[in-house]
């Protein structure tokens, strides 16, 4: 079915916000007709931030709006630039490949947003001032994606602190689109920002927008820490490639406020291994656009934002380190076939001298070489010796399955005979006995103990039994009547038991 009419997108309008006024609009019969509506399927979840299925909706709207494109409404509608250029290449392909289809329920995950450090807020926000300003002149208010951003809670154009809506930015019902003028008669809340400074709000305010709105390039990980490392001053230094961290830590909490950054969730209170020092370190994982605001900022106090984006190549030494490891031609020169004859008359006199105390003989050779054939010092270096038995027949794992097959066995007795207040399984005796491990990796070799688990460890069945048999007891020694309903509740037993099950309940109702 095309659709013949949709609402004007106002500037800076989520596309949650978009689609909520056309269901609105149109007098949408039910949430679930309008999602059939617009992308052909009724459960398709409507997400605020990276919105889904949106292949289906560009091509059910085509009819009045031909000239958009998923690309365009990925840009102009969702949250997603704001992450961008701090992601790889590859991961951005893979998100936008989720937003294009009906699955993407992966999205938050590939951002690090499931179980990242940075909350997002628990309701939509809003400005007051902005508000007022679309009831004034388009009728109706609309959601803005800016607001949204976990690094805004001011309101750049009005300067003024941004408040609680009571529509959740995760609602209960993920299929309904709820559009803001039904929740805009309610009263607002505070957001606990109100008692920090403003214009330090303001200043990560405006980069939040410029960052947004702008279509800024992709850098990969791995130019991050130069690039942040260029920034430092003099103070944070220790020597040429060294950080010092209290000083870096002290700097960027004296910029932005302790309070300020516990309240955005990049609070430092961890003294070591907290979100900064990996900043500063080779990035093996994205970080949350928040951080790399709050970094660049407190390091470049005046600067534009756009040089946190700047695409001029710059030979940081993570580039300097990839060009001389790229590998290089064999050197023919006179002086490289002295220095190569020089080394291997070094390993010949020193046959017992592993690489690296050879090294410390002779730090400027083996520097020399390293760079100009480094294939060939490896292939003409002494080899690595393994130190220790590291035979297959060094351990005994017919002797060591016995052993845990006895231990298991006396385990699980001590267990029953106790009425511990759990099942005991075998994974619960093995952790037990901290040989859960061991025995993951090596199952094939213990087959006394596999034996032993499958014949002893207790079931399900036979723990909801056991549970049955404590709570009669129980019953029983409190003069109460044993009745069915009983033994399930303090049984903690549901309507989906076993028929096994069910006979025990029946036949200790048959004896009390």
């Amino acid at each position: 079915m095309t659709v013949l009419y949709f609402p004007v997108l106002q500037q800076d309008e989520l596309f949650y916000s978009w689609v909520a006024r056309f269901g609105q609009h149109t007098a949408a019969f039910g949430h679930k007709a309008l999602q059939e509506e617009l992308f052909s399927d009724r459960n398709s979840s409507a997400v605020m931030d990276f919105p889904i299925n949106l292949a289906t909706f560009v091509e059910k709207i085509s009819f009045i709006r031909p000239d958009l494109t998923v690309d365009r409404v990925i840009e102009q509608t969702s949250l997603w630039p704001y992450f961008r250029p701090f992601l790889p290449e590859e991961r951005t392909e893979d998100l936008i490949a989720s937003m294009r289809s009906g699955h993407g329920n992966d999205i938050h995950t590939r951002l690090g947003l499931a179980a990242g450090r940075v909350p997002e807020a628990p309701f939509v926000k809003v400005c007051p001032c902005c508000l007022k300003q679309q009831m004034s002149t388009k009728s109706e208010p609309y959601i803005q994606r800016l607001f949204q951003l976990p690094s805004v809670w001011v309101c750049p154009e009005h300067e003024c602190h941004l408040v609680f809506s009571v529509l959740p930015f995760r609602p209960k019902n993920k299929h309904a689109f709820t559009p803001l003028s039904e929740v805009v008669d309610q009263p607002f809340r505070k957001t606990g920002f109100e008692s920090f400074d403003i214009d330090k709000l303001l200043v990560l305010a405006k980069d939040s927008q410029q960052l947004l709105q702008g279509d800024y390039p992709v850098h990969p990980l791995a130019f991050w820490r130069d690039f942040y490392y260029e920034m430092l001053p003099e103070a944070c230094r220790k020597g040429r490639a060294s950080v010092d961290q209290k000083a870096l830590h002290w700097h960027v909490e004296s910029f932005w406020g302790k309070a300020l950054l516990k309240k955005l969730g990049a609070g430092l209170e961890v003294e070591s291994d907290n979100w900064l020092q990996k900043m500063l370190r080779k990035h093996r994982s994205a970080f949350h656009p928040l951080l790399h605001l709050l970094v660049f900022r407190a390091l470049q106090k005046e600067a534009n934002l756009s040089k946190l984006m700047q695409v001029e190549m710059i030979h940081f030494k993570s580039i300097e380190r990839n060009i001389s490891s790229a590998p290089e031609k064999k050197a023919t020169t006179k002086a490289v076939e002295a220095d190569q004859a020089e080394w291997l008359t070094l390993i010949e006199d020193n046959p017992l001298c592993s690489v690296t105390e050879l090294r410390r003989k002779v730090p400027s050779l083996y520097a020399r070489l390293y760079r100009f054939d480094r294939f060939w010092l490896q292939s003409h270096s002494p080899k690595q010796k393994r130190k220790g038995n590291h035979s297959e027949k060094r351990v005994d794992w017919r002797a060591r399955d016995f052993r845990l097959a006895r231990a298991v066995l006396k385990q699980i007795k001590r267990f029953l005979a106790k009425d511990v207040n759990r099942r005991v399984s075998g994974t619960f005796v093995l952790k037990e006995l901290k040989m859960a491990s061991v025995f993951e990796k090596n199952k094939l070799r213990f087959k006394l103990t596999q034996r032993v688990l499958q014949k002893y460890a207790e079931t399900v069945e036979a723990y909801q039994m056991r549970r049955i048999d404590r709570v009669v007891a129980e019953m029983k020694s409190r003069g109460e009547k044993v009745k069915e309903w009983k033994i399930f509740r303090e049984a903690r037993l549901r309507d989906t038991i076993s028929t096994q099950v069910k006979a025990f309940v029946q036949k200790k109702l048959d004896k009390y």
